[in-house]
């Protein structure tokens, strides 16, 4: 059951879900911001770009850390380090990530009522190009944008 509840709280699909990049990337990454569809919190932005940096980084506890309130009560801490390394791993490295689309939502599928952000990203790994991210981001309790959900396709 527990796992189950993992999944569908972190969007865990059959195809993974995994970031992997460069630090050194992040600057690049920021400056490939394009297409946003809706107007949205900038915080919300800055909230998905630095915990994709630390996923980048294989950094799984500081992850999950900084994720949303809910995701944290949904995942323990060496599933969620278990699980990342485990689809991580063979993409590699990131090359580029590009935002392709940003939106603001009232929920996400199967959660709580919100203000979220739901995002996507085209992003090329070293063994994968043209991977699809999808990140959401929630104006949590404690008054910050924090990542409530992602997956990987």
């Amino acid at each position: 059951m527990k796992t189950r509840v993992l999944r569908g709280l972190i969007g865990i699909t059959l195809a993974g879900f995994a970031v992997i990049g460069m630090p050194a990337c992040k600057q690049a990454h920021r400056a490939q911001r394009a297409h946003v569809i809706e107007p949205h919190a900038a915080q919300a932005d800055t909230a998905a770009y630095a915990w994709l940096a630390l996923v980048d980084s294989g950094n799984a506890d500081q992850s999950l850390a900084t994720a949303s309130s809910a995701f944290r009560s949904h995942t323990q801490p060496a599933q969620w380090a278990q699980g990342l390394a485990k689809i991580r791993t063979p993409l590699g490295a990131v090359l580029k990530r590009t935002m392709t689309a940003a939106q603001p939502m009232a929920t996400v599928r199967g959660g709580p009522k919100g203000d979220f952000v739901g995002m996507q990203f085209t992003t090329d790994f070293a063994n994968k190009a043209g991977a699809v991210e999808t990140v959401a981001v929630v104006h949590d309790t404690d008054g910050k944008w924090h990542v409530a959900r992602y997956s990987i396709r």
